[in-house]
């Protein structure tokens, strides 16, 4: 269910993207930066589905300039290509602004976000955005422990979010389940043939969550987290909890 791509190397091939989109077949989306501002371009799927056509072909041409440019000013361009499972609608398309500075892709469910007419991406998104202003100017917030290890109480050990600011400073949440080709990370293998899957949404009532380090932070212990601007996450356990709950934490 989706794809999300941090294209930091090599161009991709057409016939990658056009995997890419037959296999998730809502359509897809960009995030880059021009004129050092992060820019975001959404591409709804018309061509139906089994097919890379019109739809398709403006996208890649889009594509293909935008990486050149991305290329020039040494730049990532992320790319996300979208199977609905909550908010069935191409305003839900990735990627998704936490701030003018900052926005994210993602791939997976994340359990207890979402419905039939709202995304669960588009609803975490929300969420983080609700912390201060004064943190959202860079990924750099991701590094703040109460942040971090928040996220990945919501997110578990399953999905996976890319994160990229305007200065084309990126952070990788679950990093390790996905895969790197080079310089380009793909969270998938659907960019190497058409494979598409039948999707059932569905909200569960636990999530996966850091006990240990959860319990250090209530008690008021500390934590630390790694230098580097990937993430990968430690040993999760089951925890039957409310993460919208623990989320919004994150704004007080």
């Amino acid at each position: 269910m989706c794809i999300a791509i941090l294209n930091n190397g090599n161009e991709l091939t057409r016939d990658e993207l056009a995997n890419c989109w037959i296999s998730n077949d809502d359509g897809a989306g960009m995030l880059f930066i021009e004129n050092n501002k992060l820019v975001a371009c959404k591409y709804p799927n018309a061509d139906g589905y089994g097919k890379a056509g019109e739809s398709f072909n403006e996208f890649y041409a889009d594509y293909r300039e935008i990486y050149k440019r991305s290329v020039d000013n040494n730049t990532p361009v992320l790319l996300h290509f979208r199977i609905a499972t909550h908010g069935f609608d191409p305003a839900y398309l990735h990627p998704f602004f936490i701030s003018d500075n900052v926005g994210m892709i993602h791939n997976g469910i994340i359990d207890g976000y979402g419905s039939k007419d709202v995304s669960d991406t588009a609803e975490f998104s929300q969420e983080l955005a609700t912390l201060p202003s004064t943190m959202l100017g860079d990924v750099s917030f991701l590094e703040i422990p109460f942040v971090y290890n928040m996220i990945y109480l919501a997110i578990g050990t399953y999905n996976k979010l890319v994160f990229m600011d305007d200065k084309g400073q990126w952070t990788i949440f679950n990093e390790d389940k996905g895969h790197w080709v080079g310089d380009n990370w793909f969270s998938n293998d659907s960019y190497k043939s058409l494979n598409r899957l039948l999707v059932i949404t569905a909200t569960l009532p636990k999530v996966e969550c850091m006990m240990p380090l959860m319990m250090k932070m209530m008690s008021g212990g500390s934590s630390t987290t790694p230098s580097h601007s990937s993430r990968t996450s430690p040993t999760t356990a089951t925890y039957a909890t409310s993460k919208r709950l623990l989320i919004g934490m994150l704004a007080v």
